[in-house]
């Protein structure tokens, strides 16, 4: 909470631009696309968003590519073909990816939960 935030109308996330204040960005899934929003302020670094934006959701991942070594598996052959390019979601930073991997390995989901909130 207050970091970021996935619901149906999307991703929000809280960013902080270059004079240390926050803003929050959103992307939301339209037809085929997804749509980022960023406020308009020359302090934000646009390019650093993006290409967060795009790692955390795979963007330069070829899902054709992709889809086609999992469909090789038979257990997930199925999946594959029913929900072609379904991805699981990155992470903003290396640093929250490796404070989520260690609070995910030594406690429970809950106790993980309420301590990244903390």
């Amino acid at each position: 909470p207050g970091l970021e935030e996935v619901d149906a109308g999307g991703y929000r996330r809280r960013i902080v631009d270059r004079r240390g204040e926050h803003h929050w960005i959103n992307v939301a899934a339209e037809q085929n696309a997804l749509v980022l929003t960023v406020p308009e302020d020359p302090n934000i670094d646009l390019a650093d968003v993006i290409a967060r934006v795009r790692r955390v959701f795979d963007l330069d991942a070829d899902s054709s590519v992709v889809d086609a070594q999992l469909a090789r598996d038979p257990r997930l052959a199925e999946v594959v073909r029913s929900s072609p390019g379904l991805r699981v979601p990155g992470a903003w930073d290396g640093f929250e990816t490796a404070v989520r991997a260690v609070l995910g390995q030594q406690v429970s989901v809950d106790r993980a939960t309420l301590l990244a909130d903390a």
